[in-house]
């Protein structure tokens, strides 16, 4: 039996994937939406929202392309490609437009053709780019020029762009080669980790959205732990919240006590050790970019589900020997 049947959820409230459904806002979640809505409706031009990782960022992207007004066409890159030809691919698919060539000339033209003949007046595009620390610079810097104003539809520009990435892409930004791109950032935004309030509110919201009460899940102490061990991490609550359900799942136990939450917590640390030593690495922006999809987080997540059945295996021992 997993773990959402045995509390009675009518879904898992702790998966690690993005969904709009459990969004939690806080204030800096609401005054982020407000500075972006303001800046693409008045057609700022470009945006940059920061976080670290597993902080929301995607969720609160996917919440506000969802939010914005019709006449802004939105394509969403979740992943950023390797060439700014794969990414102008992308670019013409999430505007519904099949390319008609492989080459770079090719799209642009069928681009800019786009913008020229098939958008309404008012109507403008918003390319949102998830991970855009893991944009090269030459990528960066055509992402640039796409976005530059016709001069055949005089106005506001018609293309606006919004960079989505962790703390790196600050740095990354002030390159020499990316000068001219950081001058055009009108709208910066940054997404703090959750207060320890806000991390108890957040896990009450989870459990609320999937049929559950807080209070007759997790002990107040079992709270507090998963607050102070995630470090106000969305991800990492999630991580913790899910492991120690699991756990509890495992040793037929209803309600989840620190004990509970402590004893799983290590894969936690195991977790971030494995983040900061692939980000460490040389080749570590191309392990980002492969996503939770890729079969690096596949086998973690495999290793975590063996690892809850050996530590069911010594609750078991512990409860009943």
């Amino acid at each position: 039996m997993m773990y959402p049947e045995f509390y009675g959820f009518s879904e898992d409230p702790f998966a690690l994937t993005p969904d709009v459904k459990f969004l939690f806002l806080t204030d800096n979640h609401r005054r982020i939406l407000d500075s972006l809505v303001h800046g693409i409706t008045q057609k700022k031009g470009f945006s940059l929202v920061m976080g670290v990782l597993g902080s929301g960022k995607t969720t609160l992207m996917l919440h506000l392309i969802s939010i914005l007004d019709p006449q802004v066409k939105t394509v969403f890159i979740d992943r950023p490609p390797r060439t700014f030809e794969e990414l102008l691919e992308a670019i013409l698919l999430g505007l519904g437009l099949q390319p008609e060539g492989p080459d770079k000339s090719s799209m642009l033209w069928q681009f800019n053709a786009h913008l020229l003949k098939d958008l309404a007046p008012g109507e403008s595009v918003l390319i949102c780019v998830d991970e855009a620390q893991n944009l090269g610079e030459e990528v960066m810097e055509e992402l640039r020029l796409l976005a530059n104003p016709d001069p055949r539809t005089p106005g506001p520009p018609i293309v606006q762009e919004l960079f989505v990435g962790d703390l790196s892409i600050e740095e990354k930004l002030k390159a020499r080669n990316l000068r001219q791109l950081l001058q055009r950032i009108t709208t910066t935004c940054r997404l703090e980790p959750l207060s320890p309030k806000e991390s108890a509110q957040y896990i009450a919201h989870r459990l609320n959205g999937a049929g559950g009460v807080d209070s007759e899940i997790f002990t107040p102490d079992a709270v507090d732990s998963i607050c102070r061990m995630s470090g106000g991490i969305p991800r990492a609550v999630n991580m913790l919240c899910s492991l120690a359900l699991s756990a509890g799942c495992a040793v037929s136990r209803k309600r989840v006590d620190a004990e509970l939450v402590e004893g799983v917590s290590w894969i936690l640390q195991a977790d971030k050790s494995r983040e900061r030593r692939r980000r460490e690495a040389p080749w570590g922006g191309l392990l980002r970019s492969l996503g939770d999809s890729s079969p690096i987080m596949k086998v973690t997540y495999a290793l975590w589900a063996y690892s809850l059945l050996v530590l069911g295996g010594v609750f078991f021992l512990k409860v009943f020997f």
